[in-house]
């Protein structure tokens, strides 16, 4: 500012009392507009002469751990209870909770079905990229699955034991995004490395020596590529 003069240094720390400050009385008004007036939180009436709620990203009403904080009236218990469920999910993901929860028997179960449903497609020649794509999904969730049955550890960290793919650091999380790419037919792209593929179900297999009918079902599927790619 031109004119200023002062070279004192402020002592203070930070504001610590900011985000209590906006996201406390979020919350309460959330939970006044949807447990008391019926209403979903679309306005903060109470914030100068109303101001948006929901067209903002700190609401976090759709965020489904925040709804604790909006029937806990915005309580530090309710904060604090979301925090402590946050944690452990910042390092798994959604399917690796599926695993833990799960008994084994039931997640053979599953595995198993889903075998089936790639045996229907491995009995299929593959005729063009679309279909080999597909074929190059099938078997890298078959080879994730069978990892994970296997050794109990998540996609992460088979693409960074077999040093097959890119890990990004997402803060604190090791993260194969290119993995989770290939293995969603939807964002594969559209000329895939078939070789990493293969050599990421080639590495699980040798790792993972147990004999399951997951294991037959991968070097099915594998001969399948292998041989599409000889003729070609």
């Amino acid at each position: 500012v031109p004119g200023y003069k002062s070279t004192d240094l402020e002592t203070v720390g930070a504001d610590v009392g900011a985000m209590p400050w906006q996201h406390l009385p979020y919350s309460r008004v959330q939970h006044q507009s949807i447990f008391v007036d019926g209403e979903f939180p679309l306005w903060n009436r109470y914030n100068s002469a109303g101001i948006p709620l929901f067209a903002q990203g700190q609401s976090m009403v759709l965020d489904p751990l925040h709804w604790i904080v909006i029937a806990g009236e915005g309580n530090g218990w309710a904060w604090d209870s979301k925090f402590l469920l946050v944690k452990p999910l910042e390092f798994s993901d959604h399917d690796d909770w599926v695993y833990t929860f799960s008994d084994s028997e039931n997640m053979d179960k599953k595995v198993l079905k889903n075998s089936t449903d790639n045996e229907n497609l491995s009995s299929e020649p593959i005729q063009s990229v679309g279909s080999l794509r597909q074929y190059l999904t099938n078997l890298l969730q078959l080879s994730v699955k069978y990892y994970r049955l296997t050794t109990g550890e998540s996609q992460n960290e088979l693409a960074e034991k077999s040093g097959c793919w890119h890990i990004t650091m997402n803060g604190s999380t090791p993260r194969a995004y290119m993995l989770e790419r290939y293995m969603d037919p939807k964002r594969i792209p559209k000329n895939p490395n078939w070789a990493i593929v293969l050599k990421t179900s080639n590495w699980v297999l040798e790792e993972c020596p147990e004999n399951q009918p997951l294991k037959t079902e991968i070097m099915r599927v594998k001969d399948s590529i292998e041989q599409s790619i000889i003729l070609k």
